[in-house]
């Protein structure tokens, strides 16, 4: 079997393997209070289509924000890219990330390659320090949350991860101490296949790359217009806080929740999410935060249809925005690869 195939299939799998992961936590979410489906469509029903509508412009303002911010990084490399395909690079990422994880960060650099002659390793470089200063910020915000919210944190740890953890862990000590030295063993092959490899290429092309990286990952430090990317910034990490705060009041079990409440959630949000596993993070997302919700008081239908319709509601912009922009960026390559 080549190589090409067996990458299909293998992404086929871990699709397939997603996709039945999300479904069984879907049902787990939706259905903990035995509720009948009859019951939650009437709870999905009841959200006036102003919620809707409010999440879907914040979600607009707050990517147009996130290009214009980007850009700003890229301009520091000394290229110059235009707004609009800065913005159509952007959307195109997130749509095909929503297919192929990570692949739609090297998507938009790509675009940005075609219709503003920016060479990838450097646009991929601001992307890493992009996201760098987007999980520095995650960090920050959501300790500094969880810090002022011990009790909450005490009790969400103990009742789900601590008593859990324990226990699998005196039920299977050996198997837990052979994956930890298996793991450890295949790192160190990594790391030694890593530096021969390097060796062998540091003066070719391997080079070339980390230097390109190098400079876009420096991008910020270079940046003249300092105050516009940390008031982008800011601004997105406020929307977001926004876009999870607004849904609170279309639920009567969370409308009443405290300032404090929505901020923990918020945080843990924002840990569940960043997560890296293979068939995703937004299982993750949709068990501890709906759990967290339950804890505080939340009933269980309602935590679990407000953890699928946050991030449903910015799959479908993903899809339907991104799709576009992506659609536009296939129909004019070619024009634009020979300007």
């Amino acid at each position: 079997m080549d190589n090409k195939r067996q990458n299909w299939l293998k992404s086929l799998l871990f699709t397939v393997v997603g996709i039945l992961v999300f479904a069984l936590v879907l049902w787990a979410v939706l259905f903990r209070g035995n509720d009948s489906f009859s019951s939650l469509r009437d709870k999905f029903n009841a959200i006036p289509s102003t919620y809707y509508i409010a999440i879907l412009i914040f979600t607009s303002i707050t990517h147009f924000s996130r290009a214009v911010r980007w850009r700003l990084m890229v301009q520091s490399t000394g290229y110059n890219p235009r707004l609009g395909t800065t913005v159509l690079a952007t959307m195109s990422a997130y749509f095909v990330n929503q297919g192929l994880p990570r692949v739609g960060e090297v998507t938009r650099c790509t675009v940005l390659a075609d219709t503003d002659k920016v060479p990838i390793q450097t646009s991929i470089g601001t992307v890493i320090a992009e996201r760098v200063t987007d999980v520095l910020c995650m960090l920050l915000i959501s300790t500094a949350i969880l810090l002022f919210h011990l009790n909450i944190l005490y009790d969400f740890v103990y009742q789900n991860l601590y008593t859990p953890l324990v226990k699998l862990y005196n039920e299977n000590f050996t198997k837990l101490l052979i994956v930890g030295v298996v793991g450890v063993a295949l790192l160190a092959v990594f790391l030694l296949w890593w530096r021969g490899y390097y060796r062998k290429h540091k003066d070719g092309k391997l080079s070339e790359i980390i230097k390109g990286l190098l400079d876009g990952l420096l991008s910020v430090f270079r940046l003249k217009k300092q105050a516009q990317f940390w008031a982008h910034t800011a601004f997105i990490w406020f929307m977001y806080f926004v876009m999870t705060w607004y849904w609170f009041d279309a639920f009567p079990s969370i409308a009443n929740f405290t300032f404090g409440q929505i901020l923990f959630i918020f945080a843990l949000g924002n840990f569940s999410r960043a997560i890296p596993i293979q068939a995703g993070a937004l299982p993750v997302y949709m068990l501890l935060v709906s759990q967290a919700l339950i804890l505080l008081g939340a009933n269980p239908a309602e935590a679990g249809i407000l953890v699928l319709i946050i991030p449903g509601i910015q799959t479908l912009f993903y899809l339907v925005a991104g799709g576009s922009c992506f659609a536009i960026y296939l129909l004019f390559r070619g024009r634009w690869a020979r300007g």
